[in-house]
């Protein structure tokens, strides 16, 4: 678990994340606990540029819904 700053966030998120041939999982919450998401993908494609896309996405998909949506 490890703390990371996002804009809009002002104390910033906790995160926890973790993957195995498939998937790749993740949850993440405000630093005061009254907001928190879960994410799930079902692709896995380790170093590749397709990877790193996703990854991207889900990172703003869940930085939006914990600290745009205040």
């Amino acid at each position: 678990m490890y703390w990371r700053p996002v804009a809009g966030c002002d104390a910033g998120v906790w995160y926890h994340g973790g993957s195995s041939p498939g998937h790749v999982a993740a949850a993440v919450a405000t630093d005061d606990g009254r907001r928190v998401v879960a994410t799930a993908v079902t692709t896995w494609r380790p170093g590749s540029a397709q990877q790193r896309r996703q990854d991207e996405a889900t990172s703003r998909l869940v930085d939006h819904a914990l600290c745009d949506a205040r």
